[in-house]
């Protein structure tokens, strides 16, 4: 028997993998009738479209121990008063807890109620940080702008309980050289950022309220950041950052930014919730009138980069990387970015937004995370060859 060519065993046996678009989970509480007709309806719709089944998630005995073992620490390890609390749950059957669609997935899944559940996923944060501070956090509105970097800063800020509604804003999809710095795999290849973050965050808490801007930040979508608690701006696009700043201004939002620069992670606080915004608009680097220029798009690509140049500071850049940026669109293809230095300034942002949301000082500058500082090691090259460097990278970004 011969073999079909694999053009035609591809076409007989596969279909195009679809795009996961995110959208907010329903959730549904079994002992409302309503919610019980909503959920049926929501299935036979699923049938109808000839859509699978919805696969069932239910990790109930790993819920009911922790939630027993969180509001009766002094009990831990007694199996009688567990089983006693879990026969509670177990006796109230699918009506325990809230379930929760995973559209993207096709996943049914049981939770605990929300403000249990949010006690679970937070109980290791306990006295580290209190009960009436993860209150406010949890009740934070925040923008993070550029879903790269910005990716890693959603995941510890999620990870840390802060937030319950977000905006995310970028326009570019999911591509092969962004697996070194995103929590995306191959087959998510084609996805949109906004969507991955958006689906990471709802995987993690469903009661995330949040908004996409696919198109990322323009002048007509800046309006969805304007009342938010906190902005986080990871943009490449000097412009689009000039707008964050602007919109911040006008609003007084306090901005927090992490630049990843080679395998330091630079923090940018700007205050202004708090502080004169005119002396801290991009912190000094770039005045007012320049920044609403760059807002306006009436700016060279050439003035562009020099101000790209002046805002992230050659005293930051390794001669490794002021090397690498002169050889970009010749030898490189961009701006080198390492996933460690991501997942750092992911980290300080975290921290940064926990003092800013309740109320610590936290004054507006720039603070340098560098490891080889925090490791006291010696210059990677000598002061003579990194300077060699920035003069050639001066005579380059000129040109």
């Amino acid at each position: 028997m011969q073999p079909n060519n694999p053009e035609a065993i591809l076409a007989k046996r596969t279909h195009e993998k679809a795009a996961s678009v995110w959208s907010q989970p329903p959730t549904f509480k079994l002992s409302n009738t309503e919610d019980q007709l909503k959920l049926e309806t929501l299935i036979d719709n699923r049938e109808s479209a000839d859509l699978p089944p919805l696969q069932c998630h239910d990790p109930l005995d790993i819920v009911t121990r922790e939630l027993f073992e969180h509001n009766h620490p002094e009990h831990r390890g007694d199996r009688d008063k567990l089983l006693e609390f879990q026969a509670e749950a177990l006796n109230q059957g699918v009506e325990f807890g809230t379930w929760v669609v995973f559209p993207w997935s096709g996943i049914l899944s049981r939770f605990p109620d929300r403000e249990d559940y949010r006690q679970l996923r937070t109980s290791r944060n306990r006295n580290l940080i209190t009960d009436e501070e993860q209150a406010v956090l949890f009740d934070a509105r925040i923008a993070v702008l550029g879903l790269s970097v910005g990716s890693k800063a959603v995941e510890a800020l999620v990870e840390s309980g802060i937030g319950g509604e977000y905006v995310l804003a970028d326009n570019d999809q999911i591509e092969a050289t962004n697996l070194n710095r995103l929590s995306a795999g191959y087959t998510d290849l084609g996805n949109h950022k906004a969507d991955n973050a958006a689906i990471g965050i709802s995987e993690k808490d469903p009661w995330i309220d949040i908004t996409l801007l696919r198109d990322g930040l323009t002048v007509e979508t800046a309006r969805e950041i304007s009342d938010c608690d906190l902005i986080v701006e990871e943009m490449d696009n000097l412009p689009a950052k000039a707008l964050a700043r602007i919109t911040a201004r006008d609003h007084q939002v306090p901005l927090v930014m992490a630049a990843d620069i080679g395998k330091k992670s630079v923090v940018d606080i700007e205050r202004y919730d708090t502080e004169d915004a005119a002396k801290i608009i991009f912190n000094g680097k770039i005045d007012e009138n320049q920044a609403a220029l760059l807002a306006s798009g009436e700016v060279s690509h050439a003035e562009n980069m020099r101000l790209m140049a002046r805002h992230t500071g050659l005293k930051h850049l390794t001669k490794r990387l002021m090397d690498t940026v002169t050889l970009i669109g010749t030898k490189v293809n961009g701006i080198p970015q390492l996933g460690m230095t991501a997942t750092r300034g992911g980290t300080n942002i975290a921290y940064a937004a926990e003092d800013i949301l309740l109320g610590r000082e936290l004054p507006s500058g720039r603070y340098v995370d560098s490891p080889r500082s925090v490791y006291r090691q010696s210059r990677e090259h000598s002061l003579v060859e990194t300077v060699k460097s920035a003069i050639n990278l001066k005579k380059h970004l000129s040109q």
